[in-house]
């Protein structure tokens, strides 16, 4: 599953209204092909966005009990590497 395909479907699954107690509250994506990274996603609880009211345009929206926080970090290259360095 690719970086951007594991957000995406957290986030839809999320916007889409299916309960998000059934979403893990932790997910770790690691990538080690080539370069490689590790991303983590954790899903807390938002409640700056309850007294909130956010727009899309003129239309309400209605915001999530929860909120996700991704953080992410590159791999250390291996020694082998020969490819192109920055």
């Amino acid at each position: 599953m690719s970086f951007q395909t594991a957000i995406e479907t957290l986030l839809l699954g999320h916007v889409n209204g299916s309960d998000s107690e059934k979403l893990p509250k932790r997910v770790v994506i690691r990538e080690d092909r080539l370069l490689g990274y590790v991303l983590v996603g954790e899903r807390r609880k938002w409640t700056y966005g309850q007294r909130k009211q956010f727009y899309w345009g003129r239309y309400p929206l209605r915001s999530s009990e929860d909120k996700w926080i991704f953080y992410f970090e590159t791999t250390k290259l291996p020694v082998s590497y020969t490819g192109r360095r920055a």
